[in-house]
């Protein structure tokens, strides 16, 4: 669905359409999908030790520790072929691409008519906009736009 077009919100609908399930029998969120499309484990592959360690008491990755990834390609039998993960690939790249640009809006939708026009005054940085809620009433369902 990803390669035909479709955004990761109409593909996360569909799905949940037809009552297909993440993690836990919980539906599949945008990120869930997401997260599928760049699991490199899907192929095939493995990317061994894609964090830094953590550190024993924090529990959070160690920065300051270098580390080393390995990448195995053909580690086990995958569940797509390589030709269809090149072109997923391929074509998040260029979503990210767009993103970065503000060519494009938050998950690929529909671009706010300032997205690409609006840059920070003092470093120059393109500024992007944002939905917030206001987290000092989590009672509250109160939102508003920000641009960062």
């Amino acid at each position: 669905m990803f390669l035909e077009g479709k955004t990761l919100t109409e593909i996360a609908d569909a799905l949940c359409a037809q009552e297909v399930a993440g993690r836990n029998g919980v539906p599949l969120t945008v990120n869930g999908i997401l997260y599928i499309l760049g699991n490199e484990t899907y192929v095939g592959d493995k990317l061994l030790q894609k964090r830094a360690p953590k550190n024993f008491q924090t529990k959070q990755p160690d920065k300051n520790v270098e580390f080393e990834s390995s990448y195995l390609m053909d580690d086990h039998e995958g569940i797509i072929d390589r030709e269809t993960w090149d072109a997923v690939q391929a074509r998040l790249k260029q979503r990210r691409e767009e993103l970065d640009q503000g060519e494009k809006g938050y998950h690929g939708g529909r671009p706010h008519f300032l997205y690409g026009k609006v840059f920070c005054g003092d470093c120059g940085t393109l500024m992007t906009r944002r939905t917030l809620r206001c987290s000092s009433k989590p009672d509250i369902k109160a939102t508003y736009k920000a641009w960062t």
